[in-house]
């Protein structure tokens, strides 16, 4: 995240509401490891019950797949393909919670950036992704990555009080700074002048 990103996402963050229609997004490979067919399905019946959009940002074997549920399903789907970063930095404008049901991952930097735009994680616990997010304190974990877990949780997230959600993206907020250039500089710098 650059200086500007921050910026920008504060103004952003103070700025969003939870109002419905609730907005998703995914971003990321539309392949198997990054849980993009469950998540479809899952969203499918968040759709039945909540009004919602899901939008979908990525390439990969799985785009056709996805293209033809999204025309299928009732539910509003939305699939961009690649974009570019001020592209996509639009989307986390837009959406208020960003959902990634991978099966593995190092940290993502999608987390990061969505949350500079007060998105809410739902993620994939994982990895060290449990280290930032913690369940419902300021994101949700899906364990394990299936079609039941990944719609308890969308369901867990669509009953998300209004005053909670405003809390926790001002949290989440906060915790994006440790994702910036400035603070990994700061790092690298700090971790080289321990060695000498």
């Amino acid at each position: 995240l650059t200086k500007k990103d921050r910026i920008l996402g504060l103004e952003v963050v103070q700025h969003k509401s939870l109002s419905q229609p609730l907005q998703y997004c995914f971003v990321g490979g539309l392949n198997d490891n990054k849980g993009i067919k469950p998540l479809v399905e899952a969203f499918k019946a968040l759709a039945k019950n909540h009004q919602a959009t899901l939008h979908i940002i990525g390439e990969g074997a799985f785009k056709e797949w996805v293209e033809l549920a999204a025309q299928q399903l009732p539910a509003t789907i939305k699939v961009y393909g690649a974009l570019a970063k001020a592209e996509v930095h639009k989307i986390y404008k837009q959406c208020h919670f960003l959902v990634l049901p991978s099966k593995s991952e190092g940290f993502p930097k999608v987390i990061s950036e969505a949350m500079n735009f007060g998105c809410v994680p739902i993620a994939s616990n994982i990895s060290c992704i449990g280290q930032y997010i913690n369940q419902k304190s300021n994101g949700f974990l899906i364990q394990p990555i299936t079609i039941p877990a990944i719609t308890n949780v969308l369901f867990e997230s669509a009953l998300l009080d209004p005053q909670k959600f405003a809390a926790i993206i001002t949290k989440n907020y906060s915790l994006a700074q440790k994702f910036t250039y400035k603070y990994y500089v700061q790092r690298v710098l700090t971790e080289l002048t321990k060695q000498h």
